[in-house]
């Protein structure tokens, strides 16, 4: 897994602005960063909606019965559209949190009682806000360090964010986010091969994440039962 940071860097290299083993700039971070936003932008246009699987190491303050996550929430970080699996660092040792819905959540009688180790994570993504809410239970009788992994979209990356991505994935962002720098910020010379290489790579996750509709037949066409079911044989 790399992270996004990673990418740009890789990018940079591509197009000849950083050497091997150099690192970027700040500035040049949030720069890409904000590139690769809008690149990934541009892709969820095209392709459908683009997701990537993160970990994150957060705290969770002590007391606290629920967190807000999202830009400028209690978690400082994208909102996730799901939560995939979480862990409490408990010493030295890690303990899985057993995600809940947030309906399951609803139903726990007493919402107050507290414990050192909590058992259970719940999600309400409160889609129509820009902040979700993560609930803990028990409620934690201190600050807990814990691990969320979730999935969140390609078009909220954050720099610093370790993303695990589908194969042929990276290699399509280095590339195709190297031709970008070089056709805007750095009015870089490339060769074409890099050009044909990032549209390659491009084609290939396009393909990738195409969805295949199952084929159907029209219930009124000759030989279609009334269940819908269709008696012709399809090898025949």
């Amino acid at each position: 897994m790399a992270s996004f940071h990673d990418l740009i860097e890789a990018s940079l290299r591509r197009v000849g602005r950083l050497s091997s083993g150099e690192s970027a700039t700040t500035a040049e971070r949030a720069d890409g960063v904000l590139e690769l936003n809008r690149m990934f932008g541009a892709w969820s246009a095209k392709l459908g909606p683009l997701f990537f699987e993160t970990t994150e190491s957060l705290i969770w303050t002590d007391a606290a019965a629920s967190m807000t996550i999202g830009t400028s929430g209690g978690f400082n970080t994208s909102r996730p559209l799901e939560i995939l699996a979480a862990q409490i660092r408990s010493g030295t040792a890690d303990y899985d949190l057993a995600i809940i819905t947030h309906q399951e959540y609803q139903a726990i009688p007493d919402k107050a009682t507290t414990s050192a180790l909590p058992t259970y994570l719940a999600y309400n993504p409160t889609f129509a806000s820009s902040l979700g809410t993560l609930f803990m239970w028990p409620v934690p009788n201190g600050a807990q360090t814990f691990r969320l992994t979730s999935k969140k979209p390609l078009a909220d990356a954050v720099g610093a964010s370790t993303v695990a991505l589908p194969p042929a994935w990276e290699d399509a962002i280095v590339l195709n986010l190297a031709v970008r720098f070089a056709d805007g910020e750095f009015s870089a010379q490339i060769p074409d091969s890099l050009r044909r290489d990032a549209l390659d790579a491009y084609r290939t996750i396009k393909i990738a994440n195409m969805v295949l509709q199952p084929a159907g037949i029209d219930p009124l066409t000759p030989g279609v039962t009334r269940a819908g079911r269709s008696v012709w044989n399809i090898t025949s």
